[in-house]
């Protein structure tokens, strides 16, 4: 089993060979030497989720004697903790997150870190009531005025419990995350809504869906699941 001084000593070779090149920092706080690092790539990010694609991945070694040396808290090393990763020796950072909880071995923390990566191609546009009424043909109706939520979605194999009357059978089911706001907006569920998808024009119904807990959503918006049906179809 390693010391803490063995364990550091490997660690240092790596860095002295070019292996950790990657430097991470908590709250603007770097680590001292260089942890073990390895890229994971993209996608699958093993909590049952298709919208796992859209994640970049790195498994992390740290050091234990990093928590104390740079006086880490607690919370650091937890599930959703917001990390910053460089890989260009420091001139960029890019946010990063603990996806899952950390292993603890002796003299180190195994962490899966990730980062969100895709960019929006859906746009729907619903209406926002003001609290006021206007009077049309005898009846009040409340004032509205447009908004539009955007979210980054992926084609996914329909539910075979999904009802949705009205719907064709060539509607395409699609499970994401909001991208701006990133909160889910409140708008009526399982109606049909202006919509682009990927440029094309039709029509989204937002599906109720609950959200996942607040260290597994960490570095996302709020989960979206809906169907877009083609314009004219």
């Amino acid at each position: 089993m390693f010391t803490a001084a063995e364990y550091k000593s490997t660690v240092q070779e790596r860095v002295n060979f070019g292996g950790n090149f990657r430097h991470f920092r908590y709250n603007s706080t770097e680590l001292s030497l260089m942890p073990n690092a390895d890229s994971l790539g993209q996608g699958n990010r093993d909590l049952q989720e298709a919208q796992g694609l859209f994640f970049e991945q790195w498994r992390a070694w740290l050091g234990v004697f990093e928590q104390t040396e740079n006086s880490l808290p607690a919370d650091a090393f937890k599930l959703g903790a917001n990390w910053e990763i460089s890989e260009d020796d420091g001139a960029s950072w890019f946010g990063a997150f603990i996806l899952k909880p950390p292993i603890r071995q002796p003299q180190w923390y195994e962490c899966i870190f990730a980062r969100f990566i895709a960019d929006a191609n859906l746009t729907v546009t619903y209406e926002v009531g003001q609290g006021t009424y206007s009077t049309i043909e005898g009846n009040q109706v409340e004032d509205t005025v447009p908004a539009q939520f955007t979210a980054v979605v992926s084609q996914q194999q329909r539910p075979t419990d999904l009802q949705l009357p009205g719907t064709p059978a060539s509607a395409i089911y699609l499970e994401g995350y909001h991208i701006s706001p990133k909160v889910a907006p409140t708008v009526n569920k399982q109606q049909k809504l202006s919509a682009t998808l990927n440029g094309v024009a039709g029509e989204f119904v937002v599906l109720p869906t609950m959200q996942p807990p607040a260290g597994q959503s960490a570095g996302t918006g709020d989960v979206v699941k809906g169907v877009f049906v083609l314009k004219g179809v």
